[in-house]
């Protein structure tokens, strides 16, 4: 299961990695990269691409799944789900 929340956060990238990213003024740590894709919109509908990516990533010692998404007409990395 997961739970949806597309709200913004701030990805920390090392060497053009994703290493962290801040929601909710709280910091994750991501481990690893476990799947990324993309997806672009229709050109009639001007749908910008996103980039999507699910990690890894602990906050306080507890490990989760994130998925991050980077909409690229609003240049802002967004937290799209949490997954359980």
């Amino acid at each position: 299961m997961s739970k949806r929340y597309q709200e913004p956060i701030e990805l920390r990238l090392a060497d053009r990695r994703p290493q962290a990213f801040v929601w909710r003024g709280r910091n994750y740590e991501i481990k690893e990269v476990l799947k990324r894709w993309t997806v672009s919109g229709d050109w009639w509908q001007k749908e910008s691409r996103r980039l999507h990516a699910v990690v890894a990533a602990k906050r306080y010692g507890e490990w989760g799944q994130y998925e991050i998404v980077y909409v690229a007409k609003r240049r802002q990395w967004f937290l799209h789900r949490v997954y359980d």
